[in-house]
């Protein structure tokens, strides 16, 4: 059910006291997709806000029910939306599409999305949404170093496949949470296939800002994004991630002697489970490469990990894996092969 602020209106030409609709355009659904479908199960007369008993009426698709009045001359209802897909090509409708609680899966078509040319600020994932790439190209989500790409709230489950989120900023002046240049999760956020590079945070978390939720990355690469503070990669602040076939290569945590986590820092007892992963090439101003002080790294084995870590197994290769600058490797997004 939508909070008030996102119900559509009803309109009503003519009613009868049975609750029949009269009229070639007597009933109209503003707000909702023209390919929506509605039932109709009850409404209010805008007269009075009396109930009126209304027989099931299919309008363009969606569930409608628990009405409510608005003010003279229209009437406001609730719905609950059905199973929605939009496909999108453009930045005005890819925003149109995360704006509308009846879509919950969106498919990107290949090419790059200037989030500064349509709106402003990140996208706000505040209901559980897939989001992929359609295939046959890279779909760059770039943010212009205006905001971060993506917010996922606490309680949402996100499904990200197939992108690449490109040029995020979070800037200490900025709202708070001011971590997290490309993604700030608090929710249950999976990515998979992606790229997530040229992140900027001016404090914690370039890449990817995990605060208390639960992050799971597939066969994915975090490239060349800078923390002014900690954490090049990413930072968990709580939280568990799980890091599967995912590359973190020529990340930066911050340029003077107290920074740390060039690929990634751990606080407040958060848990990263690295399975054969590769983390190279990832610089910071002190401290060591995976700052897990605060934290948990458990290694299921078959990682590269240049220069090793405290919790590495004996299946770990710790020497310099010698990765290719970023190039198209087969797949929908750019990777390090191996030399």
């Amino acid at each position: 059910v939508l909070p008030e602020a996102a119900l559509p209106f009803v309109t009503v030409d003519s009613l009868t006291a049975a609750g029949t609709v009269s009229g070639s355009d007597s009933l109209r659904l503003l707000g909702l997709p023209a390919s929506a479908n509605t039932t109709v199960t009850a409404w209010y007369s805008v007269n009075g806000g009396v109930a009126l008993a209304v027989d099931t009426l299919t309008v363009l698709g969606r569930l409608v029910s628990d009405p409510a009045v608005l003010d003279p001359g229209r009437a406001e209802v609730e719905y609950v939306c059905g199973s929605g897909t939009a496909i999108v090509s453009n930045m005005t409708q890819l925003r149109a599409a995360v704006a509308n609680a009846c879509i919950n899966t969106i498919g990107v078509n290949p090419g790059t999305y200037d989030m500064t040319s349509a709106g402003s600020g990140a996208m706000v994932l505040d209901r559980d949404l897939v989001i992929y790439n359609t295939g046959g190209g890279e779909a760059v989500l770039d943010a212009g170093a205006a905001s971060r790409v993506f917010e996922i709230p606490a309680g949402v489950t996100v499904s990200l496949t197939g992108l690449t989120i490109r040029n995020g900023e979070a800037p200490a002046g900025g709202p708070a949470p001011t971590d997290g240049g490309g993604i700030l999760n608090q929710g249950s956020l999976t990515i998979s296939n992606s790229l997530i590079t040229g992140n900027h945070a001016d404090d914690d978390g370039a890449g990817i800002e995990n605060l208390g939720g639960t992050l799971v990355i597939r066969n994915s690469t975090f490239s060349g994004n800078a923390a002014d503070d900690d954490g090049g990669g990413f930072q968990s602040d709580g939280g568990s991630v799980t890091l599967i076939h995912t590359t973190i290569v020529g990340n930066l945590a911050g340029v003077a002697g107290d920074e740390t986590g060039g690929a990634f820092k751990l606080t407040a007892g958060a848990t990263v489970d690295l399975r054969n992963s590769i983390l190279s090439d990832n610089f910071q101003g002190g401290g060591t490469l995976i700052d897990d002080a605060a934290g948990t790294v458990i290694s299921n084995g078959g990682n590269l990990v240049e220069g090793g870590c405290s919790t590495c197994l004996p299946s770990d290769i710790t020497t310099d894996p010698g990765l290719q600058p970023l190039a198209y490797n087969g797949g929908n997004t750019r990777t390090h092969a191996l030399t």
